[in-house]
């Protein structure tokens, strides 16, 4: 395999495949890069054709901001809280996270996968203060990293801490059908959901905000706007 062999490979990918050019960027060359990285560090390969293969992104024009506008948040929270019955054939723990899940991420900045994926002992009260612990232990996390959120009163108020005591062993919002089953794959599936259900029932579909991450946005934004930092 050499560097023209990659290079033709990736742009049939985007060409003739019709893959976006981040999507070849950040899967397919980012795997065929690590794969050759691993050769070389075990010695298995004297060359590595990766090394100088780029795929250019053209940054997209943004017309707008990232977050959820006022009218966006309010359309979905208000939306969180209809009766489950108008929710159609769903699934139960589908629709329990559709009542829940948005108003976490309005009031954490937490990512989407990251709440849906919550368990029952990510419930915690750390100095009297009741916490959502954030952690690779229920699934996929970004950072990798263990973090705790104090829950907000009006989650509170508004019973969350009562779906957590009520709530069996293991994911709030889905059942694990094995031991086997993967979580982080049954919580990208939820997000995905919720996702659909932002763009085709809420009727959010500018494309210009993400269904999910505009909330980690908005948050992100709400605090820089009160001199309060915010991470990645």
């Amino acid at each position: 395999v050499s560097h023209v062999d990659l290079v033709k490979w990736f742009d049939n990918l985007r060409h003739e495949q019709g893959k976006a050019s981040r999507t070849v960027r950040d899967k397919y060359l980012a795997a065929v890069k690590s794969v050759y990285r691993l050769g070389m560090d075990k010695g298995k390969l004297t060359s590595n054709p990766a090394k100088d293969v780029r795929v250019r992104v053209v940054k997209a024009v943004q017309s707008r901001a990232k977050s959820f506008s006022d009218d966006e948040a309010l359309r979905i929270l208000r939306s969180a809280l209809v009766d489950p019955a108008l929710l159609g054939g769903k699934a139960d723990n589908t629709k329990l996270a559709i009542r829940w899940v948005p108003w976490i991420c309005a009031y954490t900045g937490a990512r989407v996968r990251e709440i849906a994926q919550l368990r029952k002992e990510d419930l915690i009260i750390e100095n009297g203060i009741p916490c959502l612990r954030i952690t690779p232990e229920a699934g996929s996390e970004k950072t990798k990293e263990f973090r705790l959120v104090p829950i907000h009163q009006h989650l509170i108020e508004t019973g969350l801490l009562e779906l957590f005591e009520q709530a069996k062993p293991g994911p709030l919002f889905f059942r694990l059908k094995s031991p086997q089953d993967d979580p982080s794959r049954r919580a990208e599936s939820l997000s995905k959901k919720l996702a659909e259900w932002v763009r085709s029932e809420v009727g959010v579909a500018d494309e210009g905000v993400a269904p999910n991450d505009g909330w980690r946005r908005r948050v992100r934004g709400a605090a820089c706007g009160v001199g309060v930092g915010a991470g990645g």
